[in-house]
């Protein structure tokens, strides 16, 4: 299954595949569906104004800045994700748009 993501990008949050932490690379916006993330499964994302939570093959995949009032707690992330299920990827954030093949 491949993900494919389009949008602002400032805090990375749509660079799911992204192996370095260098911060200081200026991350490019995606003008056209392009694919940001493949494997075996894939659950619908949840996009926030400057991070992406999605899970992948049974773990969690955290893209992009992480607000500090949600740094270490799991079970917030986990709540994210769990309400996700009944609501569109793409009302969380108006700017990101997703598409799963």
């Amino acid at each position: 299954m491949d993900l494919f993501a389009t949008g602002f990008n400032a805090w990375h949050q749509l660079s799911l595949n992204r192996q370095s932490s260098n911060e200081e690379e200026e991350p490019h916006d995606l003008y056209r569906f392009t694919k940001v993330l493949s494997a075996a499964t894939i659950k619908r994302p949840v996009a926030r104004l400057t991070y992406t939570i999605v899970h992948r093959d049974g773990s969690l995949i955290v893209a992009g800045l992480v607000p500090p009032q949600d740094r270490g707690n799991r079970s917030r992330v986990s709540l994210h994700v769990s309400r996700s299920r009944h609501r569109r990827a793409s009302s969380h954030c108006p700017r990101q748009r997703w598409r799963r093949q």
